[in-house]
């Protein structure tokens, strides 16, 4: 018997049928795959697309952890599409580099498309929401001393797009990156909630979600030092622009205030 036949009978039936029919609903036909004459035998895009799916569903930190889990666990490899072997961390590194990121969009404008037609996103409720994300730069290195460390005009040699922003912590942070944040000698203070405000340089990623189903409709990833309220409108026009969504009351109501926010900051 094959190593992924017996792999797969010994697997958890309940865990491998969600993953499966995850998988099976995800249209990845625009991923083509690639021809090859010499060198190394290319991988399946598509089977590499949804690793890197599984990686964010089951919360995995990096692509070696992800290629150590899948050289491990053959029952997942068998789902995802890979053949006796799977790609190491490089070939993950050459898919992300080498695809288009509007290619990725299209992927997800399509599975947005078939849960309005299917009713699961209605459309009714709309949330937008942001987070930050934190530059890989010098600046942002709490044991270098960088003169005008935290000066919007002088932009990071290491990540030239990444701009000047900042985020607020109410509790004591867990993550890494927000421990690193808290050790910076940059200007801190507390407003009346009790927030303590934290300066970085990186990028802020927003999202809009179906309030009812809690599934995002819109993603897209700025420069920290650009705010929720201007994005707000621009997002919302582009979603009319292929989601046949009606436009929320709610956002009705609170469109008159975003412009002025958007004027006034």
């Amino acid at each position: 018997m094959p190593a992924y036949q017996r792999e797969k009978l010994l697997f958890y039936p309940a865990k491998f049928n969600l993953y499966e029919s995850v998988f099976e609903h995800l249209d990845l036909s625009i991923l083509k795959e690639q021809s090859y004459k010499t060198g190394r035998k290319p991988f399946c895009r598509q089977a590499i697309c949804r690793a890197l799916v599984y990686k964010n569903l089951k919360a995995i930190k990096t692509l070696s952890e992800l290629t150590f889990e899948l050289s491990t666990n053959l029952g997942i490899g068998y789902v995802l599409g890979f053949d006796k072997q799977s790609p190491s961390r490089h070939r993950f590194e050459e898919f992300l580099h080498k695809t288009p990121n509007q290619l990725l969009q299209e992927i997800r404008k399509t599975q947005i498309k078939t849960l309005v037609e299917l009713g699961v996103i209605s459309g009714e409720y709309l949330s937008i929401d942001s987070t930050p994300v934190v530059a890989w730069v010098k600046q942002n290195n709490p044991k270098m001393f960088v003169e005008g460390k935290f000066d919007k005009t002088k932009f990071p040699q290491g990540d030239p797009d990444a701009r000047l922003g900042f985020m607020a912590l109410k509790r004591t942070p867990k993550h890494s990156k927000e421990r690193q944040l808290e050790l910076f000698n940059a200007p801190s203070e507390k407003n009346k909630s009790g927030k303590e405000v934290i300066l970085f340089w990186g990028y802020r990623n927003h999202v809009i979600f179906d309030a009812l189903s809690e599934l995002p409709v819109f993603e897209k990833t700025f420069p920290a030092n650009v705010s929720d309220c201007t994005v707000t409108v621009p997002a919302f026009k582009e979603l009319r622009k292929y989601l046949s969504l009606r436009t929320p009351k709610e956002f009705l109501l609170m469109q008159p205030m975003i412009q002025y926010l958007s004027v006034n900051t």
